[in-house]
This record gives structure tokens, sequence and C-alpha cells, in this order.
């Protein structure tokens, strides 16, 4: 039995998740009738895989649109070590981005989205390495949470639990499920979910087979539980693969566009655990409201709203509506109740045109103040909506207004909280591999509760019906309209530094700026003052600022100097202090893609220190870009002067000026000019010049082969990133000039070694560097070189674009003798 105590806050923890879905839809009048029969279904279906992009959307679809379930995704990472086509963002702001592309994934597909607190470490080739970085029980702990939350029917997992799922995270989700779906019906396990939320158990586990894992699934159809995924709906006018396709598309920072797929196609579901099953995926489960205590008289009301509706009349089913949703709140206390409710009273607003609006007048705020805003309302259809008042925190506007055609406005200040609203797993760095989450009421959410909500609160003849409209800024843009963005509530000073990182490759002083920004009017002065890892020293010591205004910006400038010429990496961070005390300061950053709304987020504001003695050769290198990255700042740090090429209008005459050209990670993937530049690059080499390409991935090349010399790219990797360095060739010059490669050089990397090394190769081309993960063979295509003419040209599965940014120094100094290497002896390769 629940106690009162966890009844009361399950209910709270569910109205604040429904906040934020409770802006009422500007759905068309087929779209109404669509949601009026997903009332009238009363089940859950909870799909289950590791990162964003791991989902069948298509399946997704299906089951929200055509079996009309509540249905899910639990992605247990948030893909924060994926990489990143669309710019330089990687780790955790990589996973930020993912996740408000799967965020943008269900508002089309239908589905709601869930995530456990594991970090995306990078790819894993087995499920005991996953759970080697991952505390297994902590994430298991999480997924348990998700399905007592949501009490799923069915739980189906996108891969099997062996090898074949092909990423050691893949397999953990798979292995995962089937314990959560054990452990959640044992009040032992877990506790605290279980108290929360009771215990549940699914009726059955499904695998998501298909041609992937099992090329002749069509022949042994009868084998499984077939779904007809390509079915057409009528009221929304597409097919679900023609959805699942544009949800798919959501995923573009990892280059996922997807077809919109038309025409029958079967989905495959394998039976794994449970309930035996036949031929459908709910077998022995009532999707009913029959199913719960006091539904049966539920489902005939709502069969006759479905009757009675009139498309080019949707106010009609407004005041069926109504009695309805108080009909549901009378019912005895179950797990659908809360949930019936939200999907109630959004087609209450649906029929009714009613839009509500919570605004602030500005997108940005400043902790421990006070802002403005403006709540606006008005129904469209002509159903007399009485809006009885609206509550904004501890305001209150009685108004009994009834409303029309016309937006009803009032004014409110409310106190902003303090504590910044960022991203809530990205308040505190990740430990061992997992996000330090401490409010339980937003665990597992995708993104922030609200700060602030507008109580909209109408009266009917039933009763008092109520809103919960989040806080949003709107703006319009000449570009793209309308649009809308949540607001963001920050420190009232911020402080950005100009790079991330900063390269000593020498005792030489480097100059660091930062921009501090006031965000609101300060009476007094304040100091910036850097605080420095042991071994560097800093002038000045700390900088005094005037009095401002908000808005006003300063500029800081410290020159910082290593004591020693050693290899180290450390952070510089910076406190700023006044009359009240002392506070670390943050920097604030603002992501903006077009498929995503915007985020920021408010690290503590840090500068990476990267002590790498090292020389360099040559001055001047051309950088053809690929899929974002930082290698260019990188070089320049180093000493070279960095130009872009430009593929439309560079010849081969214009690169005799570089002195080295480095093409950005999968420029061959996404240049589609360097097909035909190809050439000129060669040519380049063969006049003497040198070329760097780093990774590229073995599919859609362009062109197939990108050496000058026949290379083929394969999908090897080397995931552990201490596993043991073999130089192939110690004496060979590229180890030895400008600068004498060390063991210390390959110490400190990051998430993994390289990927997508070369595994074959002309035979005037040279293998350097070997590695391999535990208890596989090693592999030598990481750093391939071959001799071209008089030229050279190298390609590299090396992971610079992470190692780089994220300083480490013999990274460094290997990619200088990389980008400074000649050809000793001119051979003739032809």
């Amino acid at each position: 039995m629940y106690s009162i105590f966890r009844f009361v806050f399950v209910f709270i923890l569910l109205s604040h998740f429904y906040s934020l879905q409770a802006q009422p839809q500007t759905w068309d009048a087929a779209r109404i009738q669509l949601e009026m029969q997903k009332l009238n279904v009363v089940g859950t279906a909870l799909y289950v895989a590791a990162h964003p992009d791991d989902e069948n959307t298509r399946l997704i679809t299906w089951l929200a649109n055509e079996k009309k379930v509540r249905t899910a995704y639990v992605s247990l990472t948030r893909g924060d070590g994926g990489q990143n086509l669309i710019g330089n963002e990687k780790g955790p702001l990589m996973g930020l981005i993912r996740t408000q592309e799967l965020v943008e994934a269900r508002k089309l597909d239908g589905g709601e989205q869930f995530f456990t607190r594991a970090l995306d470490f990078g790819y894993s080739k087995t499920a005991d390495e996953t759970f080697d970085k991952w505390n297994k029980d902590s994430v298991l702990a999480d997924l348990v949470f998700v399905i007592r939350k949501l009490k799923p029917d069915v739980v189906i997992n996108r891969f099997p639990p062996n090898s074949r799922a092909g990423h050691g995270h893949h397999t953990a989700s798979a292995i995962l499920s089937r314990e959560a779906c054990e452990a959640a019906a044992d009040a032992s396990r877990f506790p605290e979910s279980a108290a929360l939320f009771g215990t549940w158990e699914p009726k059955r586990l499904f695998f998501n087979n298909s041609v992937w894992w099992n090329p002749d699934i069509a022949e042994n159809s009868d084998q499984f539980v077939t779904v007809n995924i390509g079915a057409y709906n009528p009221l929304l006018g597409k097919s679900y693969t023609e959805i699942a396709g544009e949800s798919r598309s959501k995923h573009s920072s990892q280059g996922f566009g997807a077809a919109q797929a038309r025409g029958h196609q079967l989905d495959y579901l394998e039976y794994v655990w449970g309930v035996p099953v036949v031929k459908d995926a709910f077998e022995a489960v009532n999707l009913g409201w029959t199913r719960v205590e006091g539904g049966k008289n539920i489902g005939k009301q709502i069969d006759k709203i479905l009757k009675s509706y009139s498309p080019i009349q949707p106010q009609k089913s407004v005041d069926a509506l109504i009695k309805l949703y108080f009909e549901i709140q009378k019912m005895p206390e179950n797990h659908y109740k809360h949930y019936k409710l939200e999907q109630c009273k959004k087609l209450i607003a649906a029929c009714a045109a009613l839009r509500m609006e919570y605004l602030s007048a500005e997108p940005y705020a400043v902790i421990n103040d006070s802002l403005s805003v403006r709540t606006e309302v008005l129904s469209q259809s002509g159903y007399p909506m009485v809006l009885k008042r609206v509550d904004v925190g501890n305001e209150r506007e009685n108004l009994n207004l009834s409303l029309g055609n016309q937006i009803e406005m009032v004014n409110f200040k409310i106190k902003t909280p303090s504590a910044n609203t960022q991203p809530y797993w990205l308040a505190e760095d990740a430990q061992n591999n997992f996000f330090p989450v401490p409010h339980t009421t937003q665990r597992a959410l995708p993104e922030n509760l609200p700060f602030s909500q507008a109580e909209f609160v109408f009266e009917t003849k039933w009763g008092e019906i109520s809103y919960s409209i989040p806080l949003q800024y709107k703006w319009v843009d000449p570009k793209t309209g309308e649009n809308y963005r949540d607001v963001c509530v920050s420190p009232s000073t911020t402080v950005h530094p100009e790079k991330n990182t900063l390269i000593f490759t020498n005792q030489q002083a480097q100059s660091i700026s930062v921009i501090v920004r006031f965000r609101n009017q300060t009476k007094h002065k304040t100091t910036l003052q850097p605080q420095l890892p042991k071994g560097l020293s800093c002038t000045p010591a700390f900088i005094e600022l005037d009095e401002a205004k908000a808005g006003d910006m300063r500029f800081a400038v410290f020159e910082v100097r290593p004591e020693k010429a050693e290899l180290f990496t450390g952070d510089m961070h910076f406190v700023l202090k006044d009359s009240q005390g002392e506070v670390p300061a943050y920097d604030l950053q603002e992501i903006d893609y077009p498929h995503i709304k915007p985020q920021v987020v408010m690290p503590l504001s840090r500068i990476t220190l990267v002590s790498a003695p090292l020389q360099i050769r040559g001055k001047h290198i051309g950088y053809i870009d690929g899929a974002g990255d930082e290698i260019p700042e990188a070089l320049r740090q180093m000493g070279y002067e960095v130009s872009q090429i430009n593929l439309q209008t560079a010849t081969l005459q214009s690169l005799k000026s570089f002195d080295c050209i480095v093409l950005g990670v999968r420029a061959f993937n996404t240049q589609s000019e360097l097909v035909s530049f190809k050439k000129v690059l060669d040519d380049y080499v063969f006049s003497g010049g040198t070329v760097v390409v780093q990774y590229n991935t073995n599919r859609a090349l362009k062109p197939e082969n990108i050496g000058p010399l026949p290379i083929a790219l394969s999908r090897k990797r080397v995931t552990v990133e201490e596993a043991e360095t073999e130089l192939l060739q110690v004496m060979h010059p590229l180890f030895h000039v400008p600068n004498k490669i060390e063991p210390s050089d390959f110490e400190g990397w990051v998430q993994e070694r390289g990927l997508y090394f070369a595994d074959k190769w002309h035979n005037d081309c040279t293998p350097l560097i070997a590695w391999a993960d535990p208890g596989e063979e090693k592999s030598d295509g990481a750093l391939v070189l071959c001799h071209y003419g008089e030229g050279a040209w190298m390609y590299t599965g090396i992971s610079f674009f992470r190692q780089l940014p994220a300083g480490v120094p013999g990274a460094y100094r290997l990619f200088a003798n990389m980008v400074s290497y000649k050809q000793p002896v001119k051979t003739n390769n032809l």
C-alpha cells in the first residue's frame, strides 16, 4: 500500500514533469481526434538503448500513434562521447546538444524522453569495460527508477546483450534492462525509488531484432512478433516511417539525416523475458480503462466524446472533456490518473483554442534579482472559457474574465532564484563517469524543471481547472520568425576567457585576456583574481574593476609564465571579490543551432594551461576544414601561422606557400569539393609538400581513396586511453625531429587513443605507431606515412581533435613533429 505521503510526493513529482509538457498544443482537428483516441488507451511502452540516435524512431512512432500507448525512450547516456559534425562542442556540451536533439525528435514521433546519470565516456568494446567505467548498480538504479515511475507494460531493447551489439554501451543497455525489469518488482532493491513509486513488474521484455543481426529474419518472421511500422495514419497524413525519418533527422550533430520511407515495412520483436507471447506485443495486457478501479465509465465517456467529435467545431467537445476531467479526478489513486488528467487538459485547451503564455521581458536574468514578466491568454474558438485568476509565485491576480479572441495580459514582478539555471546535470563536473544529480525531482528528466511557472485557473460549472505554464522568452527573428527559449538566470558578473587552452612551448610568458560582463548594476569595486596551479606565476596578481552599469563589459589581461620547462597540465580559475565577500567566477556560454532551442551553460571560468616544451619547423600551415575541430587554434598556439584553404579557388601554386597542409577531422566525409581537389593535393605532395590527414570514417568517403598512394580505412580503434604505445620504428625521424618523443608523451590522454585506423596501404607507406586494447592484437594503422614524389603524406586516426583541446602535452609535441616533417631523402615511388 502507498502511504499518503508517498502519493503526495509522487503527485508533486509528476506535476513537475508534466509542467514541462503543459504548454497547450496548437493541434489541428485531425490531431485532436488522434489525441482523443490516445486518451482512451491505458498502457505504456518503454524503449531502452545507450545513446541519443540509438532509438528506433519507427517503432516509437508506431507505438505512440498506432497502439496509442504512452511511449518513452530511456537513453543510458546523453551522447557526451560522440563526434560533432556541426560545431566544436565536445564532452558534456556535445551531450547537451544531443539531449536537445532527442527532445526535438520526441516532439515529432510522440514519445517522451528520459536518461540515466551515466556519462558517455566514448566507444567501449565490451560490457565489462563499460561496467568498469560506470558504477553498474548506479546506472541500474536509474533504470529501475524510470521503470517504477512509468510502469511500462512492455519494455523493448534496441540491442542484444552480447558482443553482437557492436558497442560496450549497447551491450550494457540490454543487460541492465533485463536486470531492471526484475529488480523493479523487488521492494528490497533500490528502496528509494520503491518508496516514491512503489514496485512494478513489466509484462514482458523484447529485443528489437532486425536484418542487422539476422539477415534471414524475413524468412523466419514466424519466430517473432511482427509490427507493420510502414502503416499509414490518416489523422497524421503520413506513414509512421515518414514521421520516423523526420524524427531521426533531428540528430544533425551525428549526421543522421534520414529518408522518409514509405510503404509496407516490418519490424521484429524477439521475446526475451516475462509472460510468453504469440502474436501481439501487448498480449494479456488490458489497454482499456477497465484495467483500473472506477475506469469502466471513463472509457464509455471517451467513446461518446469520440463519436460526437466535430472536426469543424472542436469546441463542441469542451464541455464533455471538462466533465470527463472531473470524473477522472474522482477516481481512486492509480499510476495512470495524473497522466490522463494532463492528456485531458491538453485536449480541453486544444478544442477551446485556448492559448496561454508566460513570458519574460528578457532572455537573461540575474540571481536574487527581480524580473518583469507577463501572462497572456485568449480563447479563439468562441467557447466561453472563464479565467478566474492567475497565480505567479506568491502573487495572485483575481480576474473572473470571460475570454474571447482577444489577448488578456497581466504584468508581474518576480524574484529570481538564488542559483544558476544551467542544465541540472552539469551543475558539477562528472565523477567516475557519472553526473551528480542531487535533486530527486529532476532525476531522469531530459532538461531542467522551470524555475518559475504561472498558474492559469479557469472556472467551470464542475469546478476549477488549472494549467501550469513555464516561463519563456519570446522574440521574432527576421529569418525564422517567432521563437521561444528558456529564460536563463546567471550570476551578476560572469568571466569569459578568450581561449579555453593556453599552450607554453617554452618558458616565455603568454597573455590571456578575459571578458568580464556585468549583468546588473554594481555600486562597488570588484577585484578579479586568478588562481593558478603550482609552477606558474601571473602578472598582475589581481585587477580592480570599477563600478558598472548593467550590460557593461571590461577586458582584463594577465601574463602567465611557467617556472620550469617541463610537461604539465593544470587549470587556471578566477575569483571575484567585493565588499560582500568572495565567490568563484563563472563563465556563460550559449549554444545556438537552428534545429534545437538555445542552450546556456555556466561552468566555472577556467583556462587549461599546458606546458609542452617543443620546437617547430616551418611557419605556414594551410588548413582544410573538416567537421568542426579546434586544431587550427592549437597550431597557432604552437607558433604556426594558419590559413584556411578555399577549395574552390586554391591552386597548386598557391598551396606551395605552405610548409604543411592539414585536413580537419572527417574532411573527406564532409567536403565534396575534395573529390576534384584531391589531385591538387597529390601534386602538392609530389612537388615536396607535406599533408596530414586526420581521421575519416570509412563510410561515404569522397573520394574512396584519400591518399596519393592506395590506403584503406577500417573501423578499428583503441578505446583505452592508457594503452601501451609501440613505436614501430623507434629511430624514425618523425619521432626525433624537431622533438624527441618520449614515453611520457603518451601519458594523460583522454577518452581514447584513436579511431578509424588504416588497415591496408601501399608498400611504399610506413606504419609508425601500434596500439591495442586489452585482449586484442595490436593495430598498426594509427599513423601511416607515405613518401610520394618529393613530399610526404600521412593519415592519422589518433584523436588529436580530443587530445589537443584537452591539453595533453605529448599530443602537442607529436603533432608538431608531424606537421614539421619533411621527406629526408628523395625517392621515386611511381
